[in-house]
């Protein structure tokens, strides 16, 4: 058994290779965002423990307040379209 590490672009990718039994698929688009904006936010003068604690959030549960975010943007781009 080959334990496979995939970077994907997607929340949705990440999730199809779940489902096809890939455990360690990770957004790099949205890992990277984290890590730029933990960096702003300690130059900011920001405490460490208070960055990690806003970063585990938006990690928690598969990025759900991510995932939620986004299917409300969707759903509003959706009504206002023609």
């Amino acid at each position: 058994q080959l334990d496979v590490h995939v970077r994907v672009r997607t929340l949705s990718d990440q999730d199809e290779l779940a489902a096809s039994g890939i455990k360690h698929a990770g957004t790099g688009y949205i890992e990277s965002t984290l890590t730029r904006g933990s960096l702003l936010l300690e130059n900011l003068g920001l405490p460490e423990a208070e960055i990690r604690e806003l970063v585990s959030e938006f990690r928690k549960n598969e990025y759900a307040l991510i995932r939620a975010r986004y299917t409300e943007l969707e759903v509003t781009s959706d009504q206002t379209r023609p």
